[in-house]
C-alpha cells in the first residue's frame, strides 16, 4: 500500500515485539569516524584505478601501449604525453 509514518510505526512496533529480533549496538562517533574514512578511501582507490585504466584505453588508441605497471609508470607516461 501506501508509504506513511502510521505504517512504518506500525511495522516498527510489530518487528520489535517479535522475539527473533536482533538489535545492532549503536556505533561511536570514533567508529563512524573511521568508517568514513574506509568508504571515502575505497571510492578514490575504485577512481584513480577508473581513471588510469581509461587512460591506458585512451594512449592505446593513438598506439601507446601502457602496461599495467603501476601509478608511477601510468603517471610518468601521461606527463611524457602532455609534454609533446
Amino acid at each position: 500500500g501506501d508509504k506513511h509514518d502510521a505504517h512504518d510505526a506500525e511495522a516498527i512496533c510489530e518487528a520489535a515485539s517479535r522475539p527473533s529480533m536482533r538489535y545492532v549496538p549503536v556505533k561511536s562517533a570514533e567508529q563512524q569516524a573511521v568508517q568514513s574514512v574506509h568508504r571515502v578511501r575505497s571510492r578514490l582507490v575504485r577512481a584513480r584505478t577508473a581513471l588510469c585504466n581509461e587512460v591506458r584505453g585512451l594512449l592505446g588508441e593513438f598506439g601507446l601501449i601502457a602496461t599495467r605497471r603501476g601509478r608511477a609508470a601510468t603517471m610518468a607516461l601521461l606527463e611524457t604525453v602532455t609534454a609533446t
